[in-house]
């Protein structure tokens, strides 16, 4: 090294080495498998959707580069580390551990107490480890809010002041109004989950008398193109967009294997009963004539077992639901509180082939997921016609039930949320997540089509 008025000049004789190093040390970082570049120029804007993103291999075509926004604790963990405070007359800390699974059923690996409540934590923890994920706003082109908007909702649900009950939503709103990438298409890319109905986030601002302990956060004026995946929405309100996913059941394997070697347990399961029900009477609810009347004709029949949940917690208990379900060939499946229930899919996971009695249940909430022809896998009993219902269910041919248990047997997959831990590698199939991702890359792309007519 020679110095010369202050500078460090290179010996030509260290030139060459130095060159060969870097030469190599190019190669190396080059040849590595997770390497990629972003080139982004300094005047790109978020409105710029021409550069083509990176995409992991294993991530499938069909679903877009997606990014999960990094919320402030306040908006998900946080209000998870209060959890005896997130229902007002339901002990919840059981069921959001582990990441929304609940607590492990004994010998029963991969089986676990899941509430109904849960879709928002399970949908959270896979899309974390999703092969479409992308940790660069401006190379998505789906957006996903990591709120836990019915935790939020059912916490505050008893607060008498409107003000302080709406206040994460708002909260919420004003943090994301400060991300470009939130206005970048009005927010027809951005997307959250909802594991409860969607009417308790949905309060007129002019409501009037009681307000049943709704919420705002779905009215709100930022939110107004947002999508709402939702266990039960309100079929009745356009805006937001809401689309049905499922409600989780029990079941969460992390293999193949695991999904195949189910499927085959009740494909081959011996079916004692005809049909079975399990539900209580509730009063309060819209169907309580119907539910009525169905514990009634299950009870004074040989042909149909039921367990009845006078208290709440006794549908609580998996292996009793699931061994009475895989024993019968038809499921009773009557609205709840609302038109849907978590029994629907506790009954598909089962192969037992669903009876419903209004069309709201199933048919009308779960498009990307039900066969379009519902008679291929479900019977349908109008309410008029309830003492006919065995009768009708006698009728049906041992082969075409079969064939309807088959059916409901290869919707397993679709309806099931994978466990968090699995590896991509390890699952073939596409779960509750990998469907409603591929749906919102079509609503996604079709929106941004129309955009630049």
């Amino acid at each position: 090294m020679e110095k010369h008025k202050g500078f460090h000049f290179i010996s030509p004789k260290c030139i060459i080495p130095l060159l060969l190093a870097s030469f190599l040390w190019i190669i190396v970082i080059l040849s590595n498998p997770n390497f990629h570049v972003h080139l982004i120029s300094s005047s790109s804007n978020h409105n710029d959707t021409s550069t083509v993103p990176y995409q992991s291999p294993r991530c499938n075509i069909d679903i877009v580069p997606f990014y999960i926004y990094d919320l402030p604790d306040q908006f998900n963990a946080a209000r998870l580390r209060r959890c005896h405070y997130l229902h007002p007359r339901m002990e919840m800390c059981g069921f959001v551990a582990n990441r929304g699974l609940g607590q492990p059923i004994a010998q029963r690996p991969s089986w676990y107490v899941t509430s109904e409540a849960m879709s928002e934590l399970l949908f959270h923890a896979r899309a974390e480890t999703h092969p479409c994920r992308v940790y660069d706003p401006h190379i998505a082109r789906m957006f996903y809010i990591p709120f836990y908007t019915g935790q939020y909702v059912s916490s505050v649900k008893e607060e008498n002041n409107l003000t302080r009950r709406d206040a994460t939503g708002v909260e919420l709103a004003a943090y994301l109004s400060k991300f470009p990438s939130f206005h970048r298409q009005g927010g027809l890319d951005h997307f959250l989950i909802m594991g409860s109905r969607t009417w308790e986030g949905l309060r007129p601002e002019n409501l009037m008398g009681t307000d049943f302990g709704t919420n705002r956060i779905l009215r709100l004026p930022e939110f107004s193109n947002l999508t709402i995946l939702t266990v039960d929405s309100d079929l009745y309100v356009k805006q937001p967009v809401q689309m049905g996913i499922p409600y989780p059941s029990y079941f969460h394997p992390s293999t193949s294997d695991e999904m195949v070697s189910w499927q085959e347990t009740v494909r081959h399961t011996k079916r004692t009963q005809l049909f079975s029900y399990i539900g209580g009477v509730r009063p309060w609810s819209m169907s309580a004539d119907i539910r009525s009347k169905l514990l009634k004709l299950c009870k004074s029949s040989d042909n149909c077992a039921v367990i009845e949940c006078e208290k709440r917690t006794v549908c609580y208990e998996p292996n009793k639901i699931m061994d009475l379900m895989t024993q019968s060939h038809f499921c009773l499946q009557p609205s709840g509180d609302s038109p849907t229930r978590r029994a629907i899919f506790d009954s598909v996971l089962a192969g037992c082939v669903p009876v419903f009695f209004n069309k709201d249940t199933a048919y009308n909430q779960y498009p990307w997921y039900l066969p379009k022809h519902p008679d291929e896998w479900s019977v349908f009993i109008e309410p008029d016609h309830i003492n006919q219902l065995e009768k009708v269910l006698k009728r049906i041919p041992e082969k075409k039930i079969k064939q309807m248990r088959e059916v409901v047997i290869e919707m397993i997959p679709r309806v099931t949320y994978v466990h968090p831990n699995a590896s991509r590698d390890e699952i073939s199939f596409w779960d509750v997540v990998d469907v409603a991702l591929a749906a919102l890359t079509k609503q996604v792309k079709l929106a941004q089509h129309e955009s630049m007519k």
